[in-house]
């Protein structure tokens, strides 16, 4: 029996390699993945975002699995991956927020867990949230929800 960190591992290496018919392999080992629904598995999905894909239709489907967690669990791992994500994958670090600030209750556990955090994620979101309104002037009001949290 593989175990979760087996099937990790598996799944990085089909998103480097690339061989045969690697896109139904990784979608594959993301279903085996999913059905784990461990919180665990969410830092190693987003290590696996990256800017330089060519295969955004493989990201997405991690997006969609860490997007099944409950919000309060999937915000608190964005969170605590924000200053690195946006490091080293500010466009899908920008994706994930511009999903949560569309959808009201990812919004609100988003604004309410936002205030404990430690002023360098802080900094990182309030980054990530003023190149959202730059770029989506229709995010706007949503954006403005979550940053007036950043003041408090």
């Amino acid at each position: 029996m593989t175990t979760l960190k087996e099937k990790l591992h598996q799944l990085e290496q089909l998103n480097t390699e690339h061989k045969g018919d690697w896109v139904a392999d990784f979608e594959k080992v993301l279903a085996d993945i999913s059905t784990h629904r461990e919180p665990g598995i969410i830092p190693a999905l987003l290590g696996l975002l990256t800017d330089s894909s060519e295969f955004d239709e493989v990201l997405f489907s991690i997006v969609h699995t860490i997007e099944r967690f409950p919000d309060s669990v999937y915000v608190a791992e964005l969170l605590r991956a924000s200053e690195e994500l946006a490091q080293r994958a500010p466009r899908w670090a920008q994706i994930l927020y511009m999903r949560a600030l569309n959808n009201s209750s990812t919004r609100a556990v988003l604004s309410g867990e936002l205030v404990g955090q430690p002023p360098s994620t802080r900094a990182a979101v309030a980054a990530l949230l003023a190149s959202i309104r730059s770029r989506r002037p229709e995010l706007a009001a949503q954006v403005d929800e979550v940053a007036g949290t950043l003041s408090a």
